[in-house]
């Protein structure tokens, strides 16, 4: 073991920025993926450091290492450097465990699909994040880097995360014992921080931060981004299992990175979440929140679907899951809303039929830039009865929540716990930007309407729903069904979803009333996928779109590649169905615990 190697405070989860021994000659190939880098003869504007934290927020991860049994083992940092979801990080950051999953500041997690490449000599790995139009950083070059230059480190040390800490570089060394060269910085990093972004003043990553020594005051180091973008120039790199090493017992070190244990990734509520993430669940693809309660043996959690129909109508409806499986909504609210603060606020009144009810007359939900909140039962009460109340309130800052309820003067909690977004999917305030963006016009594009001119554009539906939708060859935020402001004119359609043949057709948007087009999307003929169902207990017979297969769990059954509803039903128990969507060539996973009838 080499004298830097022993002299390592923190071996396994730290921050570094690695140089490289050579610039990538063609970036072709990972600009191709949805990275950005910079080209040499570009002229980079110097930014200040509050500028620099602002323009990386939702760039920058914190990645969670679990046991195979679901236990939190470590945690490091890491960042985006393409759209589709690569994150550059440390190798001894992912290492060791069975799975992982990447977090940002807002809350929102990510399942770690597996490793890309790694190089592990060189400490550096890229690994795939599930989900699309993630937010990469601009790669820079490290060869470029000079000493005495400034530098901003951005990490999550101890979870504190998105801590900015700001050097210089006060020297380049090569370690051979260590792999080649690291940059020495004088930017503070701490546990946490290994695998996160080191910044020039341009903005760009020159480094990776990965290690400080022990009794060195100042004293960190990064590997060159360049080392990292050399794997990523690799255009035959396959995504395979994360590595899963056996624990070191340096690793057992007290000053190694934990994640201190919360509800949100230990809880089987957390895991059933994630395993419905994974499985495409249509859920999911329309949630806003999800909320676990602090009580880590919690089975239950809670989804919030937020739904801008138009620019001011909001409907929301609150449901929760049990053991995974969904139950009837508690409330159904809508209403409208304004903006207000920087988002949106209203107060939308149930639509649930609260005939001969008068304590619930003024049910609602209270949407707001700040908060949301949920109050039931506070009506006028007819002679003689208790008055049964309940209330939810969620911080939309820290997402942060509680939940109690009532039962005549007395007053008692429920739950305490935390609220994370849904990846890939949209908070009505995002919606509402996008209605009331300025269309600019581009050569060919139609003309803008007229200041303060509102614009009707385009419903678009599809059967099935999720597909993607393309309007004069780009495509659009969001899938179907959706509300595109278009302006006047008419454009060129194209919907595209996996299984299923590309609609290609024409539509006409006028100014005086909004167009709706309604679009059945055919099967691709033999464009067959996966389902493999699996139960608790196991022999339930599974059926597709209410058809018996004429198998038994577990199984692999072939079905067309779209959207079905998976059942299985086995006699003593209630059935079971997920809703599951199945790529060409691809296998949808569908786990479900039945429970005695």
């Amino acid at each position: 073991m080499s004298v830097i190697r022993r002299l390592i405070l923190l071996s396994c989860v730290t921050s570094a920025v690695i140089a490289a021994q050579s610039a990538p000659k063609d970036d072709s190939f990972f600009e191709s993926l949805g990275g950005q880098v910079v080209k040499p003869q570009a002229v980079r504007t110097k930014k200040d450091i509050p500028t620099i934290a602002r323009l990386a927020d939702g760039s920058i991860v914190s990645i969670v290492m679990s046991d195979k049994d679901g236990k939190p083992i470590a945690q490091g940092s890491g960042f985006f450097v393409s759209a589709d979801g690569l994150i550059v990080t440390n190798y001894h950051v992912i290492s060791e465990g069975s799975s992982a999953v990447a977090k940002l500041p807002d809350g929102a997690f990510y399942a770690v699909d597996g490793v890309l490449t790694f190089d592990k000599a060189r400490d550096v790995a890229v690994i795939k994040a599930h989900g699309k139009n993630f937010r990469p950083l601009t790669l820079g070059d490290s060869n470029r880097v000079q000493v005495g230059e400034e530098v901003v480190a951005i990490g999550n040390p101890l979870s504190l995360e998105s801590t900015v800490s700001n050097g210089i570089v006060s020297g380049v060394r090569t370690v051979q014992d260590e792999g080649g060269r690291f940059l020495q910085i004088t930017a503070p990093i701490s546990p946490g921080s290994s695998g996160g972004p080191l910044f020039n003043m341009a903005g760009d990553v020159v480094g990776i931060t990965t290690m400080y020594l022990k009794g060195g005051e100042n004293l960190n180091f990064a590997i060159p981004i360049n080392d990292a973008k050399l794997l990523l120039l690799d255009s035959s790199a396959k995504l395979s299992p994360l590595p899963n090493e056996p624990e070191h017992e340096e690793a057992k070190k007290p000053d190694a990175d934990e994640l201190p244990l919360t509800a949100e990734i230990t809880s089987p509520a957390y895991h059933y979440f994630l395993e419905l993430l994974k499985s495409s669940d249509m859920t999911f693809k329309v949630g806003t929140f999800a909320c676990f309660e602090d009580d880590p043996q919690s089975t239950t959690f809670k989804v919030i679907f937020a739904t801008l129909t138009d620019k001011d109508d909001l409907t929301v409806i609150t449901s929760r899951f049990v053991n995974g499986v969904a139950k009837e909504p508690d409330g159904i609210f809508s209403g409208s809303v304004k903006p207000f603060a920087g988002g949106l606020f209203g107060t939308l009144p149930t639509l649930t039929n609260i005939k001969n009810m008068p304590s619930h007359e003024t049910d609602a939900f209270e949407w707001q830039p700040d908060v949301l909140r949920v109050k039931t039962g506070f009506g006028k009460l007819l002679p003689g009865q208790l008055r049964i109340s309940y209330e939810f309130e969620m911080q939309r800052s820290t997402g942060r929540y509680t939940e109690q309820g009532g039962v005549g003067d007395s007053t008692v909690s429920i739950s305490n716990g935390k609220c994370i977004r849904i990846p890939n999917t949209q908070t009505p305030e995002e919606t509402f930007r996008y209605f009331s963006q300025e269309q600019q016009p581009s050569p060919g594009d139609k003309a803008a309407p007229a200041s303060g001119a509102e614009v009707k554009g385009l419903y678009l539906t599809s059967r099935p729903a999720g597909a993607d939708v393309f309007i004069d060859g780009r495509k659009q935020p969001g899938q179907t069904p959706v509300t595109l402001p278009l302006a006047p004119g008419q454009y060129n359609l194209v919907l595209r979803m996996p299984g299923y043949q590309p609609y290609a057709g024409s539509v006409v948007v006028t100014a005086s009333i909004q167009a709706q087009l309604d679009v059945q999307l055919k099967e691709k003929l033999n464009a067959l996928g996966w389902a493999q169902v699996d139960s608790t207990p196991r022999g339930a017979e599974i059926f597709v779109d209410s058809t018996s297969t004429g198998q038994t769990t577990p199984a692999r059954v072939q079905v067309p590649a779209g959207i079905h509803i998976v059942i299985v039903r086995l006699k003593g128990y209630l059935p079971m169905r997920r809703t599951v969507q199945v790529s060409e060539g691809g296998t949808a996973t569908v786990e479900l615990s039945l429970r005695p009838e």
